[in-house]
């Protein structure tokens, strides 16, 4: 593998780790690069496994890093549709 497609992997991984949003970083690596699509298998293979090594290690993300515990139950319920 070429270094400068190794890089591009690499930051793919990174990224769906720390946001962990595995499509949304592989949408926008595949939109940034503008290669030919010969990379796809390789950065879906290192986004998959640094998503799940990154929701072992801490289940929240990069954007809820900073919300407490209580914060988050908040949140949770406040998605959650009324009980009739």
């Amino acid at each position: 593998m070429q270094p400068a497609l190794a890089a591009v992997v690499g930051a793919g991984a990174v990224l769906a780790a720390t946001t962990q949003g595995p499509i949304s970083a592989v949408v926008l690596i595949m939109e940034l690069t503008g290669r030919d699509r010969s990379f796809v298998a390789p950065l879906l293979l290192a986004v998959v496994i640094a998503t799940l090594v990154s929701r072992m290690i801490e289940p929240r993300s990069i954007y809820d890093a900073r919300l407490t515990d209580e914060q988050i139950e908040q949140r949770q319920r406040l998605r959650e549709p009324p009980s009739r």
